[in-house]
């Protein structure tokens, strides 16, 4: 999706087309992008992990090679490639890596539909790393703007489940049984409110313990 948005960037004003396709038969030397010129000319790039790649590709389908001089452009691209290294950090559940400077992209965004959706990817963020309170918080501010989206409700009642939160997660699915009634939605609070109620409640000599996604946990004997 990062090279896509990028390729598409360092397009704009030209005659080119840019669209995902499936697999292309090189992902071990992913991301990979296929330039298809007149008459059936076929060009493959692998391993497109940085800008001066993305605008190879580009010269390559349309014979001219981009400016990246503009602030705009620029900032675009920063954004672009922020993307590209928080999905490889996921892959690689790194999640504090992911976040990185996340919160400062989100002040610089300004407000928009992009604001609301960095909100919720760094909400995603928060909730994978065990961080469920900022994750609220977070899809607080995104509820506050886009309402009572499936998604945003579905993330909001797995980290309520996770913290134990039972009597607000009830009360958000009797909210939502009586707006929307939206089954998936409804089966997916009923199975987080389940989830809910096995969760030990944290105290000051225990604390409440976190399962970070992507990492084993293990005890001792």
């Amino acid at each position: 999706e990062a090279v896509l948005l990028e390729i598409e960037e360092l397009t704009k004003g030209l005659q080119c087309s840019v669209e995902g396709s499936g697999c292309l038969g090189a992902c071990s030397q992913a991301p990979s992008a296929l330039v298809v010129r007149k008459y059936g000319r076929e060009a493959l790039h692998t391993r497109v992990d940085n800008v001066e790649k993305s605008m190879a590709v580009v010269h390559e389908a349309t014979g001219h090679m981009p400016s990246v001089e503009d602030p705009a452009l620029r900032q675009r691209l920063a954004a672009a490639r922020q993307m590209r290294a928080r999905q490889q950090a996921r892959k690689e559940s790194k999640w504090n890596l992911a976040m990185a400077g996340m919160s400062e992209q989100i002040e610089s965004a300004g407000s928009g539909q992009h604001t609301i959706e960095l909100q919720f990817e760094l909400a995603q963020l928060c909730g994978s790393a065990g961080q469920w309170e900022q994750a609220l918080e977070l899809l607080d501010r995104v509820e506050a703007v886009v309402g009572r989206h499936p998604m945003v409700v579905t993330a909001k009642g797995k980290w309520l489940s996770k913290l134990g939160r039972s009597e607000e997660l009830g009360a958000l699915l009797v909210d939502v049984e009586n707006s929307t009634g939206a089954r998936h939605i409804v089966s997916e609070l009923k199975k987080s409110l389940k989830d809910a109620a096995s969760v030990m409640p944290s105290g000051d000599e225990q604390p409440q313990l976190r399962h970070i996604e992507g990492y084993a946990l293990w005890t001792l004997a």
